[in-house]
């Protein structure tokens, strides 16, 4: 019985022995279980730190970009007023320039005259009214048209010029510095205007002749039919003669005979055209048209690429070309080229720098002029658009 007994105390134990394994089957389960759970808060909570990190970077950047907000807003305002300001300037200004506009303009300040009266053409006198101003030593019919053309007809207008009229005369006449005090134009017309005419000043009075420059007085001034034709003489043209007959000269023989003194004392006399006397060889042009026997002509060709066409080959006026369409070139320029036997476009076109030079120097009133105005460029572009190449 008592077997039986502990048998059936075994099995119970046996049972619970069972019982037990199970639950503890359960407790290894449930703590793996834990574990795992453990793991996942872990991260979880590290989730959540990195969110409230950047919660925190949001929120200070939030506060810093409210600032530059503010900041901006402050500026904005500023500005606005800044431009209610101006805006309310710029209406000032309007009101005063329509008011300055409603106003006639107030008239401008006379300019400081001069006594160098000149006439406009709508008032030029007719030829009978005009006084003869070759009547003044020194000028002569050209240099009477060039006087005409900036509006001077009357002794009178002569005679009145003091200091600054007569610098303003000259600066009108540029290829003759100097002339209207040398010969004295103001005390000769001021006799004449009075009605009285100036004594003749004898040649040797005011500079005794050293040199071989023998000078004609315009009492014993020859006529026109007695004068040499001095434009035969290269280098000397209608201009030129007409300067020269003004100082006097009017036959061959008279410069045939100059020596180095008066080919110094002509060139002063002639100072618009410095070294022309030499350069063209007047004197030994002179000595064979003096004799009977005109001078081999000098090549049309110099150096310097100037192409110059001699007196014997000028064209006639219909065959030139028209050199006032150059820039700068006027009929007064146009007839100082005519008179160095540049005629035609292409000479112009065709200079090189020491050309341009060499031209510079033959024109010495006008310096800089070439290149300042381009007329090599100029005279290429017309002589391509007359004649096509």
């Amino acid at each position: 019985g008592d077997l039986s007994g502990a048998n059936g105390r075994i099995a119970e134990l046996e049972g619970q022995l069972g019982e037990l394994a199970k639950l503890r089957a359960d407790l290894d389960a449930s703590n793996k279980r834990a574990g795992a759970l453990e793991q996942d808060v872990a991260t979880v909570n590290a989730k959540v730190g990195k969110v409230e990190t950047d919660f925190a970077n949001a929120n200070n950047r939030a506060t810093a970009l409210q600032r530059d907000l503010d900041a901006c807003a402050k500026r904005t305002t500023g500005l606005t007023g800044d431009v209610e300001k101006r805006n309310k300037r710029i209406a000032e200004l309007e009101a005063k320039l329509a008011a300055a506009k409603a106003k006639p303009a107030p008239k401008p300040a006379p300019a400081p005259k001069s006594t160098l009266e000149v006439i406009t053409k709508d008032k030029a006198p007719s030829k009978s009214e005009r006084d003869d101003l070759q009547l003044i030593n020194g000028i002569g019919p050209q240099m009477e048209e060039m006087l005409h053309g900036e509006g001077i007809y009357f002794f009178r207008q002569l005679a009145a010029l003091d200091k600054a009229g007569v610098n303003e005369l000259n600066e009108l006449l540029p290829g003759f510095p100097g002339r209207i005090e040398r010969d004295e134009w103001v005390p000769q017309a001021r006799g004449y205007a009075s009605g009285k005419a100036p004594a003749a000043k004898p040649q040797s009075a005011a500079k005794p002749k050293k040199s071989t420059l023998e000078v004609i007085t315009k009492d014993k001034a020859p006529s026109k039919s007695e004068r040499d034709d001095l434009q035969l003489i290269n280098g000397i043209g209608p201009q030129m003669e007409e300067m020269l007959h003004g100082e006097g000269i009017y036959f061959f023989r008279q410069l045939a005979a100059l020596d180095k003194a008066g080919v110094n004392e002509l060139n002063e006399l002639l100072p618009g055209f410095p070294g022309r006397i030499e350069r063209d060889e007047w004197v030994p042009q002179a000595r064979g048209y003096a004799s009977g026997k005109a001078p081999a002509a000098a090549p049309a060709v110099r150096k310097g690429g100037l192409t110059k066409i001699t007196k014997d080959k000028a064209p006639s006026k219909s065959e030139r070309d028209d050199l006032k369409e150059i820039s700068g070139v006027g009929p007064q320029m146009e007839k100082l080229l005519n008179e160095e036997g540049i005629y035609f476009f292409r000479q112009v076109a065709s200079l090189d720098k020491a050309g341009v030079q060499e031209l510079n120097d033959l024109l010495p009133d006008f310096p800089g002029r070439i290149e300042r105005d381009e007329w090599v460029k100029q005279a290429g572009q017309l002589q391509r658009a007359k004649y096509g190449s």
